[in-house]
């Protein structure tokens, strides 16, 4: 089979169909960019495929659902937004036999309802189903019911529902759920002392929203094989966080809010937590000065905090950190050389608007692997002290002023197999630098000014595997030494140039899968 063709967005009334790579959520997430970035959902000459998005059931009457894994019943009003005058609401909740489709899917695993109780009602008995989200509407005593028979549900998800002022809960025990995400509901709902149903199976917990408080907490202070606890703009303080203490499993904390601050890590420092987050505006430099007591953390994330360069420092006292992204802080000279005490640091991401981009002493953090920065500041000066990091694997500039001066420094950087030059001033003369890259095996140089004559460098670097030159002025001038890429699995160039028949051209390379074209709808354009 040769390899995708990639042209634009399908449309179908009443129908977006698509990879949903939102059905099995990721762990172990760095903060960093991953080598590919995904793409819309597209037409393509690929197999059918497995996940699906109805607004109204007649576009599910003539659909093959044999290969389908994924399947969204979008009813809800919201869900139907710009396809209201297309659909018919009135019976929209009544348009679909769920025991029939159901039995039409014999690989569906995952299933999202929104706006229809009485189709969660008609759940009952699919055992088959693993991951469950159900959106604005009632969970009724008939809808728990159904829950109650779902034996292989792993994951659900609870999103702006509502119930009765008084629901039995107790059914729900007879389900071994590992996930459980509550977003938006009600405050006071019954569904807060839901969290202790599932005490020795429940692994992860995320509640967004001011309708979780002290209830919610002392809920899952039961929950003993807790691992990952996600907290997200919700009501629950210090005061609360004292009910996490005995969660002898915790390992990642997720915070989002103003209610956490410099006392809330005092709280797991005696659990065995390997990644913080916290997207905390009132957590700063004393927080950093209470985390010290957390010595098992690994991989610490602030996002809205008030850290500043100097209160870096308190790094020192983590001996197992390894990873650290600090969203929207300039740390300066200063934060840089706080983190030459950290010398477990592999990881560093870093954005914002910086006063200095210079970067003046990160090249005396030679121990990093990954380095992100974005930060518009970020220029060619600061391209000497990268090239001293002579043990990188992953570099993203993505967005800064780095230009075709600053790769020179980077010929030195021969570990390197991921490199994101994404919107930087670079051009052809540039690429010639990267010509000792040997093990570069990820290359992004979409939204820059590479032509043509860049591709003669480019056919140099015969490691690549993936290869983005969306956004660009190449044309099929460029197609000859792209061919000489025999390893490439993956190319985009969308938004440039290549005609249809040079396309056909590169679909000739021996191992690409995925061949990202223009939509006719999108001519490249001079930056």
């Amino acid at each position: 089979m040769g390899p995708r063709l990639l042209a634009g967005m399908l449309w179908l009334a009443g129908c977006n169909c698509g990879d949903d790579s939102a059905a099995e959520p990721a762990s172990g997430s760095t903060g960093f960019a991953a080598p590919v970035e995904a793409v819309p959902p597209v037409v393509d000459d690929g197999p059918p495929r497995t996940t699906l998005t109805v607004q109204h059931g007649r576009a599910l009457s003539q659909r093959v659902l044999d290969e389908v894994t994924g399947l969204d019943l979008a009813f809800a009003l919201d869900d139907r937004l710009g396809q209201l005058d297309e659909l018919d609401a009135t019976d929209v909740c009544t348009s679909v036999d769920l025991p029939e489709v159901l039995a039409r899917a014999p690989k569906l695993r995952s299933l999202r309802i929104s706006g229809c109780a009485n189709l969660a009602a008609a759940l009952a008995g699919a055992t088959w189903i693993e991951q469950l989200t159900l959106a604005e509407l009632e969970l009724d005593p008939s809808v728990v019911a159904a829950l109650a028979t779902l034996s292989g549900l792993r994951r659900l998800e609870l999103v702006r529902v509502t119930t009765p002022e008084k629901l039995e809960l107790e059914p729900l025990e007879a389900l071994a759920l590992r996930e459980v995400t509550m977003l938006e509901l009600t405050r006071g709902t019954v569904l807060e002392r839901a969290l202790d149903l599932w005490p020795r199976t429940l692994t992860r917990a995320r509640l967004v929203g001011r309708w979780a408080g002290h209830d919610a907490m002392l809920s899952l202070s039961k929950a003993e094989s807790l691992e990952v606890l996600e907290l997200e703009d919700t009501r629950i303080g210090n005061f609360s966080l004292n009910q996490i203490k005995p969660l002898s499993r915790l390992r990642e904390i997720s915070w989002a809010g103003d209610t956490f601050n410099d006392n809330s890590p005092l709280y797991f420092r005696e659990l065995p937590v390997v990644k913080f987050s916290c997207d905390c505006p009132r957590f700063g430099d004393g927080g950093l000065h209470t985390l010290r007591h957390c010595e098992s953390v690994e991989v610490l994330e602030l996002v809205r905090s008030s850290v500043s360069g100097p209160g870096l420092a308190a790094l020192a006292r983590l001996p197992a950190l390894k990873q650290l992204k600090l969203v929207d802080r300039d740390i300066g000279t200063a934060g840089l050389d706080a983190l030459q005490q950290v010398p477990t640091l592999r990881w560093l991401e870093l954005s914002g608007d910086f006063a200095d981009g210079r970067m003046e002493h990160l090249g005396s953090l030679v121990w990093l692997e990954r380095l992100r920065l974005h930060a518009p500041a970020v220029d060619d000066h600061a391209a000497a002290e990268i090239g001293n990091l002579h043990a990188l694997r992953e570099l993203d500039l993505a967005g800064t002023q780095i230009s075709d001066v600053g790769l020179a420094a980077f010929a030195g950087l021969t570990r390197l197999e991921t490199l994101v030059l994404s919107q930087t001033r670079v051009t052809n003369r540039g690429l010639a630098h990267l010509a000792t890259l040997g093990n570069l095996r990820h290359l992004m140089l979409d939204h820059t000014d590479v032509v043509d004559a860049g591709a003669v460098h480019l056919g140099q670097l015969v490691t690549l595997e993936s290869l983005r030159l969306d956004h660009t002025l190449v044309t099929d001038a460029a197609i000859e030494p792209l061919l000489k890429l025999v390893q490439l699995r993956r190319l985009d160039v969308s938004a440039t140039v290549v005609t249809p028949a040079g396309a056909a051209r590169l679909a000739s390379l021996p191992k690409l899968t995925e061949l990202i074209l223009a939509p006719e709808s999108e001519p490249p354009q001079a930056r």
